[in-house]
C-alpha cells in the first residue's frame, strides 16, 4: 500500500501544480493517501463546496476564474472567500504529514490563492499559497491528532459546502 499512496501523491501533485485534471479526481487521490473514509469524506464535502463555488469541476476552469477574478480566498462575497478558507483547512487537516502532505498543502494553495502566475506580484501571491497550504499541511498532522483532525475537517467541509452554496 505503500506504493499505492505514493502513486496517488504524485498523481495529485501534478494534477494541481498543472492545474489540469478534474477536481474530484484529485480529492479521490489525496483519499486514498489519507487512507482515512473520515478524512475522505472530508475532502469531498470541500471538494462539493469548491465545485459549488465556481460551477465546474474542472482545474483549468478553477485556475482561469481565479485568474480572472482574483485569488479565492481574497476576491468574493464575505461567504465564497470563507468557504475557500475552510475548503483549504480541511485539505491540511487531512493530510497524513511527512513528505505526503505536499500535495495536501499544495492543494489547499490552489484553493485559497490560486494556480501558478503569470505576473511578478500575482506569482508572490500564488507561492505564498502554496507554501501555506505545504507549511500547515506538515504541522497539522504533529499537533493535533488525527482522529480529531479528521472530525474537524468535516466540519469545515460542510461549512465550506453551506457557504458556497449561500454565496
Amino acid at each position: 500500500t505503500a506504493r499505492l499512496r505514493l502513486a496517488a501523491a504524485a498523481a495529485a501533485l501534478v494534477l494541481v501544480a498543472t492545474s489540469s485534471g478534474d477536481v474530484f479526481v484529485v480529492a479521490v487521490l489525496l483519499g486514498a493517501v489519507a487512507s482515512d473514509a473520515i478524512g475522505f469524506g472530508a475532502l469531498l464535502l470541500a471538494t462539493v463546496a469548491t465545485v459549488a463555488r465556481w460551477g465546474s469541476s474542472g482545474l483549468p476552469a478553477l485556475a482561469g476564474g481565479q485568474a480572472v477574478l482574483g485569488a479565492a480566498g481574497v476576491y468574493g462575497t464575505a461567504a465564497a472567500v470563507g468557504s475557500a478558507w475552510y475548503a483549504a483547512a480541511t485539505f491540511a487537516l487531512v493530510s497524513p504529514g511527512s513528505w505526503l502532505a505536499v500535495p495536501f498543502g499544495a492543494t489547499a494553495g490552489l484553493l485559497v490563492a490560486g494556480p501558478g502566475a503569470l505576473s511578478g506580484r500575482l506569482a508572490l501571491v500564488r507561492a505564498a499559497g502554496a507554501l501555506g497550504g505545504v507549511a500547515a499541511a506538515l504541522l497539522v498532522p504533529r499537533l493535533v491528532p488525527s482522529r480529531l483532525a479528521a472530525r474537524v475537517a468535516v466540519a469545515l467541509g460542510a461549512l465550506a459546502l453551506l457557504l458556497a452554496v449561500g454565496s
